[in-house]
């Protein structure tokens, strides 16, 4: 016959006294635990330090919306002190919020520069088509102001009080793009009068050759990069809005927030049982989910057993030999 061992920890609940009787039925009717009396006096927690780290986690929490991945339903079980368990969430929690910052903030950036691919590519698209007599425009020179917009249709006309410095107007399918060309001392008065039509100001990158039967390919080539950056970014933070830690983190915030305003109490008098033993079962979080299936809304934690405690033995043998193992 083969014997494997099987490992039992301590925990302990604090149990409203009406409900006390009915916890224990639900406890045993496990088959994982065996109750032991702690004759230690219970372990005062410093609930000063416990509501803040709860306070901060959900602080932080709350400003990342939607992107946070929600804690489960039910409450999960307290492996180890409080506080500690706190301030772990908490750091991890920060961990995270900084690269989900980063990442909403690099795709916000990305994908203006895409619009202004698409724009210039537009720009490009049109000037193909129409051949206009573009000389020199994407030459830099330090005397003239050349400031490419992109415009609503029907913009900078015939009658338009900029037309003396309108170079040239191509026209694409979603914009007019005017080329405005004058000295550089007027360049702020070209923004501010432009701008003031709706227009976005199109800058002519430094990569952009001169050749206009490449122009289209390199702009082309720009946002493949960046389509596929942006889907790169987008997946890590999908990947991030259901992270599994966090969540976890999230339920140990609210498990706590419950142990706040009910265990945490205990030494100020209110009616709670303290019950205590050990546990075989392989997920701590067994003995809470049967908890509060049953209702009995108690939280149920895993500290350090006492030093006169010695744990059970337990052990996973034949079919036949199983009825006579000492966990109830």
């Amino acid at each position: 016959m083969r014997l494997r061992p099987v490992q039992a920890r301590w925990f302990e609940s604090y149990v409203p006294h009406e409900h006390t009787v009915r916890a224990t039925e639900v406890l045993a009717r496990t088959g994982v635990v065996e109750l032991e009396t702690d004759t230690r006096i219970p372990e005062r927690i410093d609930a000063g330090k416990l509501r803040y780290f709860v306070d901060r986690f959900r602080e932080l929490a709350a400003s990342h919306g939607e992107d946070i991945p929600s804690g489960t339903g039910l409450p999960t079980a307290l492996v180890g002190n409080p506080v500690h368990v706190a301030n772990e969430a908490l750091h991890r929690l920060r961990l995270w919020s900084a690269r989900v910052d980063y990442l909403n903030e690099h795709l916000a950036e990305l994908k203006t520069e895409r619009d202004y691919l698409l724009l210039l590519d537009e720009a490009l698209e049109a000037m193909q088509r129409q051949d206009p007599d573009l000389d020199g425009v994407f030459r830099h020179t330090r005397f003239l102001c050349k400031c490419l917009f992109a415009c609503p249709v029907g913009c900078c006309g015939p009658g338009h009080e900029l037309k003396s410095m309108v170079r040239v107007v191509v026209h694409g399918p979603r914009h007019d793009f005017p080329l405005l060309v004058g000295l550089p001392d007027q360049q702020a008065i070209i923004r501010s009068m432009v701008l003031a039509e709706g227009c976005e100001q199109v800058g002519i990158p430094a990569w952009l050759t001169q050749e206009s039967g490449r122009q289209r390919q390199q702009v082309g080539e720009h946002l493949a990069t960046i389509e596929r950056e942006i889907a790169q970014r987008e997946a890590e933070l999908a990947r991030l809005r259901t992270d599994r830690d966090i969540a976890a983190a999230h339920a140990n915030i609210d498990t706590l927030a419950w142990y706040l305003d009910h265990a945490a109490s205990y030494l100020t008098g209110r009616e709670l049982c303290h019950v205590t033993g050990w546990t075989t079962a392989e997920d701590p979080e067994t003995l809470q989910r049967a908890l509060w299936d049953a209702g009995i809304r108690v939280v149920v934690r895993f500290p350090e057993p006492p030093a006169s405690a010695a744990p059970p033995v337990a052990t996973l043998q034949n079919w036949w030999a199983r009825p006579s193992a000492p966990c109830c």
